[in-house]
């Protein structure tokens, strides 16, 4: 369907990964302020999106047991039960990629179908949730990148 659409994700997960990778290890569960979720809260969040617009185009990549940690409405506070940066970046790692070559392949009948979307007023075609989740993963990315140098200050 689109290469482009499927280099953004690409784009999109170098720059997440780098700014993560910035991150001093003893700082990713530092809240800026001790409010502003933690840099691996972001990171967790990002892999719990993907998933859920993956679901939206039908593609199932699996639901580690950690992810409801990161999902939408839940508490920021650092846990124990959270995996470390490698299990978290690692997951990123795999889903970036299955989900490049799934835009890269998918026909745009396909994509666009409408479909019942909860963050908008109703139906959406799927083209339109990769879109989104571009946007969504360049505000957390852009997050993680701002606590690190809030945190520096």
């Amino acid at each position: 369907m689109s290469t482009a659409l499927a280099g953004h994700v690409k784009w999109i997960h170098r720059f997440l990964l780098q700014w993560i990778d910035r991150v001093p290890e003893d700082r990713l569960l530092e809240r800026v302020k001790g409010q502003a979720n933690c840099a691996l809260w972001n990171a967790g969040h990002i892999a719990a999106s993907r998933r859920a617009m993956a679901r939206q185009l039908d593609l199932d990549l699996g639901s580690p047991d950690w992810l409801s940690h990161f999902g939408m409405g839940a508490d920021g506070t650092p846990s124990e039960d959270w995996p470390s940066l490698p299990v978290i970046a690692e997951d990123l790692k795999q889903t970036a990629q299955a989900l490049s070559a799934f835009l890269k392949d998918v026909s745009s009948e396909f994509m666009a179908e409408e479909i019942p979307h909860h963050l908008s007023d109703g139906q959406v075609s799927r083209e339109e949730t990769p879109l989104f989740l571009l946007y969504h993963e360049g505000f957390h990315a852009g997050q993680i990148e701002l606590a690190r140098r809030l945190l520096d200050d």
